[in-house]
This record gives C-alpha cells, sequence and structure tokens, in this order.
C-alpha cells in the first residue's frame, strides 16, 4: 500500500500515489539486499541514494518513496555540470548527457539547477508532452532531447529515421559483434571515426567496424546513398534531432543558448556534443575526464536534502498568517 497523502501531501491525487506503488516492492527489495551486501562485506559508514531533485538520502526513505528517484541517474549529470562547470569559470551550462537510450539536458544559471515539481515518464510518443504517466515528485528540470544509440532505419514514406528503439546491451549495435544486425547510432560514430575500434571500453572489447559498415550499407541502398553518406545522414539526424528539443527547451525559460558552455557526458555524449553545440549557437564544448562515469562524480558531490510539502487551500486575502508559519514548523520538524 501507498498512501498519496504521505507520497506528496499535495493536490492531484492520480499523479502522487500511482507510480510509488508501482515500484516500491521492486525497490524495496532491491535496496535491502544491497544493504546486507553491504554489511557481509563489512561496510561500517552510511549508505546513501540519490533522488531526482539531486539530493541524497537514505536506504529507508528511499524504500518508502522510490518515486523520487525514477530521475536520479540523469540527476547526478546535472550535479556533476555544476561542479565542472564552476571548476572552468563557466557557471552558466547546459548538461548533455547521451547513452545507450537516451540523451537529456539541463540547463544551469549562474551555478545553480533548475527544480520542477512533476515530471513525465514512460511517453507512447517519445518525446511529446502529455502522451505519458504524469508523476508528482521533485525532480531537477531536466528534458529527454534524444534517443540515445537508437536503431536507423527507413520509414514508410522512405525516410531514414532513428529511433526511438535501441539494440541495448544484448544483442546491441552490429558492431559489438554479438549477433546484431540493426544498424545504430554506435555503428555510426565507428564508421565515421568517432570511435576507436580497439579502445572500445579501454581496450577491453574490439569493436567489428566491417559489421557496422554492412549494416548501415543495408539502409544505404533504399536511399540511393554511398555507405559513407548515409552514416553521415544518421550521425546528423541524431544530432538535429537533440539539438531541437534542446533549444525548444532552453527558450521557453526565456533564455539564450548562445551564452552557455556544454558539459558533455554519457557513452556518447562526446561523441555528438561539438555538432549539437554548433547547432545551438553554443561555443564552448567541455568535455570531462571518464565522460562515461560523470553521472557517478556528480552522486559524490550531492547534497544531503529532503523535500517536504504541505498543502493549505485557501483565499489570498483570506490567508492566517499563524496558520502558516504552523505548517511550516512541522515541516521543519519533520526535515
Amino acid at each position: 500500500m501507498s498512501i498519496s497523502s504521505d507520497v506528496q501531501p499535495d493536490l492531484r491525487e492520480y499523479e502522487r500515489g500511482t507510480a510509488n506503488a508501482y515500484v516500491q516492492p521492486l525497490v524495496r527489495h532491491y535496496l535491502s539486499r544491497l544493504v546486507e551486501a553491504f554489511r557481509a562485506r563489512g561496510f561500517g559508514g552510511q549508505f546513501h541514494l540519490v533522488q531526482s531533485s539531486g539530493g541524497l538520502t537514505s536506504p529507508e526513505t528511499a524504500s518508502d518513496l522510490p518515486v523520487r528517484l525514477i530521475e536520479s541517474g540523469p540527476a547526478g549529470g546535472g550535479l556533476a555540470t555544476v561542479r565542472l562547470g564552476a571548476k572552468a569559470g563557466r557557471r552558466d551550462a547546459i548538461s548533455f548527457d547521451m547513452g545507450g537510450t537516451t540523451a537529456t539536458a539541463c540547463l544551469i544559471q549562474d551555478g545553480m539547477l533548475d527544480n520542477a515539481p512533476t515530471m513525465e515518464v514512460a511517453r507512447v510518443h517519445r518525446f511529446k508532452r502529455g502522451s505519458g504517466l504524469p508523476i508528482k515528485a521533485p525532480t531537477l528540470d531536466m528534458i529527454e532531447i534524444g534517443a540515445g544509440g537508437g536503431i536507423a532505419h527507413v520509414g514508410r514514406l522512405g525516410l531514414l529515421r532513428v529511433g526511438p528503439t535501441s539494440a541495448g546491451a544484448e544483442p546491441g549495435p552490429a558492431c559489438y559483434g554479438q549477433g546484431g544486425a540493426k544498424p545504430t547510432v554506435t555503428d555510426a560514430n565507428l564508421v565515421l571515426d568517432y570511435l576507436n575500434p580497439d579502445f572500445f571500453l579501454g581496450g577491453r572489447m574490439r569493436l567489428d567496424a566491417a559489421a557496422a559498415e554492412a549494416a548501415l550499407a543495408r539502409i544505404a541502398e533504399p536511399l540511393a546513398l554511398s555507405t559513407l553518406d548515409a552514416t553521415w545522414v544518421v550521425y546528423d539526424i541524431v544530432c538535429e534531432s537533440m539539438a531541437a528539443e534542446a533549444r525548444v527547451h532552453i527558450v521557453r525559460k526565456g533564455r539564450d543558448p548562445r551564452r552557455y558552455a556544454m558539459v558533455a557526458m554519457g557513452g556518447a555524449g562526446p561523441a555528438h556534443a561539438a555538432r549539437v553545440a554548433r547547432k545551438l549557437g553554443v561555443g564552448e564544448v567541455l568535455v570531462p575526464p571518464a565522460s562515461g562515469a560523470t553521472s557517478a562524480l556528480g552522486f559524490l558531490v550531492a547534497p544531503a536534502s529532503f523535500e517536504a510539502i504541505k498543502s493549505l487551500p485557501g483565499l489570498v486575502d483570506e490567508l492566517d498568517p499563524v496558520a502558516v508559519n504552523g505548517l511550516l514548523a512541522q515541516l521543519e520538524a519533520e526535515g
């Protein structure tokens, strides 16, 4: 059971209770096993988890309110961007995090991340607002801006499309040599020499450039393009899609992307950041060392925090300051 007024004592009942009840059994089981494993190995320190809002919380609170963990991974990227941007003297920055299934972006203004009271997940139409499950929980204001390492295919109208379907890790892109035959963004990056086939995963895995080229040749043929031209189109479509979504997000917030530096992270972020930045008019791209693990770095600089809320419906001209101060005192005590 998950009581919505415990999850988020705010208006709009459906958005505040459904998702928490759905994920709670799985998260509780996972976290209990994880805590036991730490104890068995003699770990005596404090174990925390990162919330979608960018703050650390305890395993007990996370088990009660797992809905607050949904966007924790991308939140780590935003936190790391604040840290890295400040060190580089860039307090206005765009976090660009691109992995195997999704790319996300968030805006840092004067060293501060924006927060949002709601989010939307499991969209039927991947980037269309209103087509997914609304969730009322504090989160950093982030936007999905791309399909990550999606599969390229020729659609019904004879046009090249990329994503939203991903090849995943198994079988993965054709270049992984695990039986995958469909061309992906990763294959395109390899054919365009953005990836070193001998140094994937730090040299622990060799990529098959011939398999990647063969997969891309199959979509080049119906388009009457050379394999190299079709590969470049795949790459450019992904970059254009991400730039367009990011531009809308930034402009909606009344800001000009040309004023910002971009921090690229994730397994694929650095391979696309320069092109996306050019399309946005961003003049500077920062790529941190070990950029594939930048979100994890963000976890290490996350502050311990918890957001609490209480509703007090009423008319403004009838507002009772004593009642308001009483609620604030309750929230402080709860914190």
